[in-house]
This record gives C-alpha cells, structure tokens and sequence, in this order.
C-alpha cells in the first residue's frame, strides 16, 4: 500500500509541475505575442487601419487577432464554478481552431501566385491547410471541458481522448501541414531568385519578399510543424496520461506571428512597387516590349496572390517595365494609383 501511495504521490506531483510549467509557458507566450503587437502596432496602423476593407486585410486581421483572443481568453480566471471554467475552455479552444482557417486561406494563395494562377494546387494547399481544423473540430466533439484545480485555477481536459486517438490525430493533422510547407517550399525554390538579387535591405522589394523572405518563412513554419509532430509524439509514448509537449504550446503563436511579419513585408513591398510604377507612368510615354518581370494585382486579395517572375528586381526594372506595370492595374493616374495602392494588400 505504501508503494502504491508512494506512485499516487509521485503522479500527483509530476502532474502539478505539468500544469506549472504550461502556465508559466502560457504566459511567455502572451508576453511574446503582446511584444510583437507592440513592435508592429504602428506599421499595422499605417498599412491596414486608413485603408479600404479588402479580403486580404480581413485576412490579416484575422490571423493577427485570432491569437490575441486565445490567450487571454487562456489566463482569464473562472472563479470557483466548473461551469464558467467550462465554457472559458470550450471558448479558447475554438479561438485555436480558428487560427488555422486564415493560415490555410494565406497558404492557398501563395500556392496560387507560385504556381502562376494554377488552382489545383492552390486549392490541394487549401485541403492540407483545412485538415488540422476539421481534425480539432473532431477532438472538441470527444467533450473537451473544463474543471477548476484548488492550486491552479482552470484547466482544459478531454474526457474520451484516449493516447491512441490522440498519436492518429496528431499525425494526420501534422502531416498534412508538413506537405503544404514542402509544396509551397519547392514552389518558392522553383522561382527562387538569382544569385545577384539576393540581398538584405531594410525596405525590402517585392521580389525579395515573395522569393527570399518568403522562402526564410515557409522553411521556418515547416520547421515548427516537425517539431510539434515529433515532440508531440515522444510525449505521448513516455507519458500517455500527461500533457503534450510545451512546445505545441508556441507553435500556434510563432506561426502567427510569422505570417503576419510576411503579409507586413509584403504589403510593404507591394505600395514601394506601386509607388515606383507611378513615378514610371509619368515619365513615360512609350511602353517597351522587353518585359522581364510581370506583376499583376488582385482587387480583392491583394498583394498576397500577386505573381512575379524572378529574375530581375523591382528597384532595377525598366522605366517601360513599370509602365507596363501600370497599365496592368488599370489606373488612369496617379491619384487612381495611388488610392489603389491604400486600398490592397
């Protein structure tokens, strides 16, 4: 018996240190998020907030906010009643499910604008993209609720989620993640820049974006799905009763955060292209047939499904290029251009 209580003690014990060690990464997280928030509000304010209301910006705001919720919803304390604990639980899960519809709309669009306006992939991306949250959606019907720990105040629990349930899950919901990352990795690798138009500036072109930057991210989002997937494996084979990995619990945040520094870069470097086409289409009155780069903009979703053929950047395009450029987007003048360029992403 002593034994027996002895291993009760030990569970108890280990279990608590859990929890401890959830919250405090819990609140790491939130202080990361709300840095980022600080570090980006004013660049936020003046790429998104005075503009027109487009998809791509709702796209934003979505993956931008969605977060945000989540945790605060997170730390909010439920007081002694389970049933308040329950519904703050059933609240914040759902927040976290609905982060990945924005990531999965973003990834589907990148795969469009790679692919040169190809919508089977774009819309296979889309698919994978879906998969992790049409998994959750299933894992919330296996009653996710939760209780109120006397020590640590309210705490999620899923009542019919067995180890075995919850290795499957994990896995195709990963997997799929990890084979949008390779496609629209091996697409961006596929139109990578030249070895001369790789070059770090501090307002980046719209090239560098869409190839360079763009392909630092892919790489860096791939690399925190393999890492949920193994970590959460491992976690569930030592301790099948215990909690997932800690890492699971940045994962969702840095993803966040990293499309969001992307679509700011590329909204960035989207009004710098359209600025120079403006400038371009005053000064010149001949068209040139000798066009190099190609880029095209979307009324509705902006720059994040804007296509560009690499091969030469847009600082060192052609003055007939960039009036090519302008008469592509269908703007008369330069105050046209100019209210086109506030309203898209």
């Amino acid at each position: 018996m002593s034994a027996d209580a002895g291993s009760e003690v030990a569970q108890i014990v280990d279990l608590y240190n859990a929890i401890f060690t959830t919250s405090a990464c819990t609140y790491a997280v939130l202080a990361l998020v709300v840095l980022e928030y600080a570090l980006t509000f004013r660049q936020e304010v003046d790429m998104f907030w005075n503009r027109k209301l487009t998809g791509a910006t709702g796209l934003f705001l979505l993956n931008r906010y969605i977060v945000i919720i989540f945790l605060i919803l997170g730390i909010i304390p439920s007081g002694p009643s389970d049933t308040v604990c329950a519904e703050l639980i059933k609240s914040a899960t759902m927040f976290e499910y609905l982060m990945y519809l924005p990531w999965a709309v973003f990834a589907a669009l990148r795969a469009y604008a790679l692919a040169v306006r190809r919508w089977p992939l774009a819309v296979l991306v889309l698919f994978l993209g879906i998969v992790p949250f049409a998994i959750n959606v299933a894992v919330f019907g296996l009653g996710v609720t939760g209780i109120v720990d006397p020590m640590f105040g309210c705490q999620a629990i899923t009542t019919d989620l067995s180890p075995e349930l919850a290795k499957r899950f994990t896995i195709a919901s990963r997997t799929a993640l990890i084979a949008a990352d390779v496609l629209l990795i091996a697409l961006t690798w596929r139109k990578r820049l030249p070895a001369r138009g790789w070059s770090w500036t501090r307002v980046p072109s719209l090239t560098a974006v869409m190839f360079q930057y763009g392909m630092i991210y892919f790489v860096i989002l791939f690399i925190l799905n393999v890492l949920h997937l193994i970590f959460t494996m491992i976690s569930i084979e030592l301790a099948p009763t215990g909690p997932a990995s800690f890492i699971t619990i940045f994962t969702n945040p840095l993803t966040s955060i990293l499309v969001s520094r992307f679509l700011l870069d590329l909204q960035g470097a989207t009004r710098k292209s359209l600025h120079l086409g403006t400038q371009a289409g005053l000064q010149t009155d001949t068209a040139g047939a000798r066009t190099k780069s190609t880029i095209v903009f979307e009324r509705v979703v902006g720059s994040i499904a804007s296509t560009l053929e690499p091969g030469m950047d847009d600082e060192s395009m052609s003055q007939e290029d960039r009036s090519e450029t302008v008469d592509d987007i269908g703007l008369a003048d330069r105050e046209e251009l100019t209210d086109e360029a506030d309203a898209k992403f």
